[in-house]
């Protein structure tokens, strides 16, 4: 299983994280918060295919953006 891990970023109290198989994240495998700026997912991901991933922070005022949008395959 994969390990996403990104920047922390000040002030934030979660970070939502996306995974999909198109671009425009619109086939979800992963859509999840969680308090750490790393994450791995509890099931696994398709296999023989492109995933992309993104992330952003929250905290009690509000979400941020989306982080730019990262791929990797998997086997």
């Amino acid at each position: 299983k994969p390990l996403f891990d990104w920047s922390d970023v000040t002030q934030a109290a979660s970070y939502q994280i996306q995974v999909a198989t198109d671009g425009y994240f619109r086939s979800l495998a992963i859509d999840d918060t969680t308090t750490e700026s790393t994450y791995t997912p509890t099931d696994n991901l398709a296999a023989n295919t492109r995933h992309y991933w993104r992330a952003k922070a929250c905290n009690e005022y509000g979400c941020g953006n989306w982080s730019i949008r990262w791929h990797f395959y998997t086997p």
